[in-house]
């Protein structure tokens, strides 16, 4: 391997550590081998080409499912809107999603951009639904109900190997609306 290519795996790393394994998009389980460096203002796009190295324009996202309908980057493409994309690292981003026991997301409380984020990158492909309502379901089969604090503590913090739950979000948006 190149140094070129050493730093790039070496900063995907980083990145995937950041973000607790999970996709910054969809929250599945990524890994170095499943996942791409995603810049989030398009690196194609001239206006946004003085980001290309910037590292808060950047993060690890899974590489969709072509089989199943195009999800999260690759499905993004260079598509970019800076008056409506949902940005990861916003602040209380996970307030501008709402997840159904389904398995469903949808924009809460009919955010625009949040709407305009799930269907630019296929976060509500049947796929992704249906992962999300399994991990749900596991929670809630698990005794998540029993005592929704720990729980809650469970999905929202990092285990001994820094990684996040997959779906963890949904999860949490869940619990809390049942509890």
């Amino acid at each position: 391997m190149d140094l070129v290519g050493k730093e790039k795996q070496d900063l995907k790393e980083t990145l995937l550590d950041e973000q607790g394994y999970i996709c910054c998009y969809c929250m599945k389980r990524i890994e170095t081998y499943n996942s791409h460096i995603e810049h989030f203002r398009p690196k194609s796009d001239p206006k946004y080409s003085a980001l290309d190295l910037d590292y808060n324009n950047m993060f690890a996202s899974c590489n969709g499912a072509k089989e199943n309908g195009e999800n999260c980057g690759h499905r993004k493409d260079a598509w970019f809107d800076e008056n409506t994309t949902v940005c990861p690292l916003e602040e209380d981003v996970e307030e501008l999603f709402t997840y159904l026991p389904n398995g469903e997301i949808i924009a809460a409380n009919g955010n625009p951009g949040a709407a305009e984020t799930i269907a630019r990158f296929g976060l509500d492909t049947k796929l992704l639904t249906n992962h999300r309502y399994a991990a749900i379901r596991a929670a809630i089969n698990q005794g998540a109900l029993k005592d929704v604090d720990d729980w809650l503590s469970f999905f929202e913090e990092k285990d001994a190997d820094g990684c996040y739950q997959p779906f963890c979000q949904a999860v949490v948006c869940v619990l809390r609306s049942l509890a």
